[in-house]
């Protein structure tokens, strides 16, 4: 009426189930068959009641199956000059320190646990330029979109789960670029030079230490077990060996790209890709959205 018992409970997903050896059950169906000496023999000894408790007990591994499921620890990394550049051209939220957050936040399930979210910015231009418009000299760090910045990192600061990880821009003087917008009206020739004012041109600068401090903040945090998954929001390749590291360290992936077109590479060494926005392309953009690999 003993017979061995092959227990598997699930994990959370992406895990393999785990599998307990070494365990045994009571047979029902030989138990329905026993004839009715042999069952008065069990219950004669004290047996029955073991027999009915271990069947009972059978019922609860949906609940140790939960509990597997519950208090998953979660971390946030958000490359926050990708998050920004999409958000203000979908237009999706308020960029501001609590619709940022609130974002994030529907990356998790019920029971997870949020333990931080990295936050990853440059520090506005600290430099003067002089327009190759019209001669006149530009402070680039009192531009109104640097006090933007500086005031969104300010939010950041006294956000809960919050921590603010800055880089720099550099900019050798002399390379200035046209904004997006205006760039393909030029090259057709639909517009002139003489129709761009300063608001269309923006030095060419260069990010430093953020895919460094992206990089080094997931492995190491991988490296001590701090996290069971990270969810990453970037569409940046050069974060690759690290999320390699991380994957082999038995920790989770989840790649947000905010529906941006990202490298296949990058997409491979995902876990699973989920994006919470609207997709602007379909016609009902109240509805959440997971592209690619379904989580």
């Amino acid at each position: 009426m003993i017979e061995k018992w092959p227990l598997q409970i699930k994990q959370t997903e992406g895990h393999e189930p785990v599998r307990v050896d070494g365990l045994d059950r009571i047979s029902e169906k030989v138990l329905d068959v026993l004839d009715a000496e042999a069952f008065a023999g069990l219950r004669s000894h004290g047996a029955l009641g073991l027999v009915y408790a271990q069947i009972f007990s059978m019922n609860q591994q949906m609940k140790m199956e939960k509990c597997t499921e519950m208090n998953r620890k979660v971390i946030v990394f958000v490359d926050g000059m990708f998050m920004r550049r999409r958000v203000l051209e979908k237009n999706w939220f308020m960029y501001k320190a609590r619709e940022i957050r609130e974002y994030c936040l529907k990356h998790l399930k019920q029971d997870d646990y949020l333990v931080r979210i990295y936050y990853y910015d440059c520090q506005p231009l600290q430099a003067k330029g002089v327009s190759p418009l019209n001669g006149k000299e530009i402070n680039f760090s009192q531009l109104q979109s640097a006090r933007l910045r500086y005031q969104l990192f300010d939010q950041l600061k006294t956000t809960p789960n919050f921590c603010l990880r800055l880089g720099y821009m550099e900019w050798n003087g002399r390379d200035w670029s046209i904004v997006g917008s205006k760039a393909a009206p030029l090259l057709k020739k639909e517009i002139t030079v003489d129709d761009l004012s300063d608001g269309d041109i923006r030095p060419g600068s260069e990010t430093t230490q953020i895919s460094v401090k992206m990089a080094l903040d997931m492995t190491m945090l991988a490296t001590k077990k701090t996290a069971d998954m990270f969810i990453l929001i970037t569409g940046r390749t050069d974060l690759i060996p690290a999320m390699e590291l991380v994957r082999q360290e038995g920790v989770q992936i989840g790649l947000d790209p905010m529906f941006a077109p990202i490298s296949s590479a990058l997409g491979a060494q995902a876990d699973f890709l989920s994006t919470h926005v609207p997709d602007n392309s379909e016609q009902n953009t109240s509805t959440s959205k997971v592209q690619g690999k379904d989580q």
